[in-house]
């Protein structure tokens, strides 16, 4: 069983490396990465009915015009939640606790972010890489 310091540094690793990934490949701008003082303040909040807390691995802006005029990001934010596991795990089941922060997110500061990206690690077994949920889906369902 890996120590605390291990899950936590494995975790660092995981979330610098989807700032990486995001800004060369989304026109991303990732401001907010966990744990640094700042981005905890942006990117923590309280699961309703108790003081327990969570928080995403990071966030920032779109940046730049895109591929497509009329479909434009520029400005609209984004939190993202990575998970760096050398095996599958249960990635899959995590899933879940996935969709109830970013509704979570969305009630509390609901003009805040504007998509929410799962990214896996690279064993996950998922076939398609990274989930994104964009607040008009999280609206129609909810």
């Amino acid at each position: 069983m890996p120590s605390g310091e291990e899950i936590q540094r494995k975790g660092e690793e995981g979330a610098h490396r989807a700032k990486r990934w995001l800004e060369r490949t989304l026109r991303a701008k990732v401001q907010w990465v966990n744990p640094d003082p700042t981005a905890v303040k942006k990117l923590t909040y309280k699961w309703p009915g108790n003081s327990n807390t969570f928080s995403f691995d990071l966030g920032g802006s779109f940046i730049g015009q895109g591929d497509d005029d009329s479909k434009t990001r520029e400005g609209e934010n984004f939190f993202a939640e990575v998970k760096n596991y050398s095996s599958a795990s249960d990635q899959l089941s995590m899933f879940t606790d996935f969709l109830a922060k970013c509704y979570v997110a969305r009630k509390e500061n609901p003009k805040f972010t504007d998509i929410f990206y799962g990214l896996p690690g690279p064993h996950s077994g998922l076939q398609n890489g990274a989930s994104c949920i964009h607040q008009k889906k999280l609206k129609k369902q909810s």
